[in-house]
């Protein structure tokens, strides 16, 4: 029979926790012992102390979020304009806001929150529906209310183009379209266009002193007129800087919007003394468009 001799090797065989060898003794890794007992020792402990603190400040929390945010506590009492509107009737602002005061914000808010409320939103939609010059919309957190203010853009002329009626601004942005109906005969200048079309994105492609000449004629003409003649309709045509009056059961008038105003009707008033005194309401037209010359048929 073979014996063991002393240099007959052992086999081994590893575990996790250590190795065990063929005889089935078992040897520890203390290695990976050290390892976990280290990462067991690491994981936070609390007490029930402060389980019940966290949780208090929890509840503490949402309480906060829901008065904040959900309460009836700090709903909308009031909305108000701070300025009289010339062009727009203030109940259509008002109903405008009340309506998003029933609106929700991030799909779960409700905006009669006074927190909540989205006033950027108020003021764009504004701004939009009605081009108002300025507008923005401010809360008052003590009175629970909110305030908009509106700048109005100033209406100086009405555009004809096709059959639609135009306030336009002293820039030649349109404000809004209107119904020829609402048009008060001597309010504002009526400007027809008989040429093409002006109208480019939301603005009328007029020089500006078009737009200073058409003012003047309609706010000085009566003044300088001694014959108490009255416009009937401003034309603006494919000539360029050219303002036409055309005067009521009378001649066109043909106007230089590049030269000065007054000078032309200076000149206008000396034709009618001394030459057309009895046949001016029988002409077609009358050209001042000339400095010293003056046409007329």
């Amino acid at each position: 029979m073979f014996q063991r001799g002393n240099n007959f090797k052992e086999k081994k065989f590893f575990t996790q926790s250590g190795r065990v060898n063929k005889r089935g003794k078992r040897f520890e890794n203390p290695f990976f012992h050290n390892k976990k007992t280290k990462f067991a020792s690491s994981l936070p402990k609390f007490s029930v102390k402060i389980k019940l603190i966290f949780f208090l400040i929890l509840l503490l929390a949402i309480f906060i979020f829901y008065f904040l945010f959900f309460s009836n506590f700090l709903s909308i009492k009031s909305i108000s304009i701070n300025n009289s509107l010339l062009r727009v009737n203030s109940d259509e602002i008002l109903n405008i806001a009340w309506s998003q005061v029933g609106e929700r914000r991030y799909a779960i808010m409700p905006q009669d929150n006074i927190f909540v409320f989205n006033t950027n939103k108020l003021a764009n939609d504004l701004a939009a529906q009605y081009n108002f010059k300025n507008v923005s919309a401010h809360k008052n957190l003590i009175k629970r209310s909110i305030v908009i203010k509106v700048e109005e853009k100033i209406i100086i002329l009405i555009w004809n183009e096709g059959d639609k009626y135009y306030n336009i601004d002293s820039e030649g942005n349109i404000i809004n379209e209107i119904n020829s109906l609402e048009i008060k005969v001597g309010e504002y200048p009526i400007v027809y266009n008989q040429g093409g079309s002006k109208i480019n994105n939301n603005k009328i492609d007029l020089n500006n002193t078009d737009i200073v000449a058409i003012t003047y004629l309609f706010n000085e003409f009566q003044k300088i007129n001694p014959i108490n003649e009255t416009i009937e309709k401003f034309i603006i045509d494919q000539n360029v800087n050219t303002v036409k009056i055309k005067i009521n059961n009378g001649p066109e008038i043909y106007f230089n919007s590049q030269e000065d105003i007054k000078s032309q009707l200076d000149r206008l008033v000396i034709l009618r003394k001394e030459k057309l005194e009895n046949n001016f309401k029988n002409l077609k037209y009358i050209d001042l468009r000339f400095k010293e010359r003056v046409y007329y048929r």
